[in-house]
């Protein structure tokens, strides 16, 4: 006869019983403290990282953005391969610009871009990035990151926009440039 040692390592059967708990616990979860309930108890489950998310969207809803952007730095540190960390990623940015960190935002937001390039928030942080860059005057800089979505990203509905924006501050640049120019000719 065999001694049991303790514990033993969960096998297939118990896991897929410890996800169905899980989805179940999620669906019913009908406030904070039941979503906060999934995320600690059933971590590293798909519902944990719902769950979390989902914490995430409500406390920035309700403008707790503490809250929220623990809940989402929580899904980029626990489940960061996951088809979610590109949203939380740009959540975590939108909490910067919403807080007027405005140099962060652009920094997170091109980080989201450079790490999922491939996911669909890239050419939407793409753009969010460019879009602060030239709502704190950095025109060339703007210009700059539009012309790479348009290039990077060629797919994108964000496209037609970043090719808009660049060729109009493409002019405010040229105008700009006469204006300064002008009076340093001779002739």
């Amino acid at each position: 006869s065999k001694k049991s040692s303790g514990k033993r390592p969960p096998g297939r059967f118990q896991e897929n019983q410890l996800h169905e708990r899980a989805q179940t616990q999620l669906a019913n979860a009908q406030s904070l403290d039941a979503l906060q309930t999934v995320a600690r108890d059933y971590a590293g489950t798909d519902a944990a990282l719902v769950a979390l998310m989902s914490l995430g969207d409500i406390y920035f809803q309700q403008n707790q953005l503490d809250q929220s952007s623990s809940a989402y730095q929580a899904v980029l540190e626990r489940y960061p391969e996951s088809p979610l960390a590109p949203s939380a990623g740009f959540n975590l940015a939108a909490i910067m610009e919403t807080r007027g960190n405005l140099d962060k935002a652009v920094k997170a937001y091109q980080q989201v871009a450079a790490a999922y390039p491939n996911a669909f928030q890239a050419a939407q942080s793409r753009f969010a990035a460019a879009r602060l860059m030239e709502q704190t005057s950095r025109l060339r800089e703007a210009r700059q990151a539009y012309e790479d979505l348009t290039v990077s990203c060629p797919q994108s509905s964000w496209k037609e926009e970043a090719s808009m924006r660049a060729r109009k501050i493409g002019a405010q640049l040229k105008r700009a440039t006469a204006k300064t120019g002008a009076g340093t000719k001779s002739g």
